[in-house]
């Protein structure tokens, strides 16, 4: 029998930036450690160390323009 991944505790914008401040400080010296020890994706860790901005701060693909911005 497979066993079903674990889904992660939900995590909040502290627990991010003490695993980041951690990685900074070299007191964890992996994403993977501070994902055990945080519970927080180390996906997540990664972006926020690489200053990528989340989706909701960035602009849609495509967004709808008015009347007024076609002309």
């Amino acid at each position: 029998m497979s066993q079903q991944p674990q889904p992660h505790k939900p995590y909040t914008e502290a627990d991010v930036q003490l695993a980041l401040s951690d990685i900074k400080c070299d007191q964890i010296t992996s994403l993977r450690r501070a994902e055990a020890v945080y519970s927080v994706p180390c996906r997540m860790i990664q972006q926020q160390r690489d200053g990528k901005p989340s989706r909701c701060d960035c602009e849609p693909r495509s967004k709808r323009l008015t009347k007024l911005e076609e002309e």
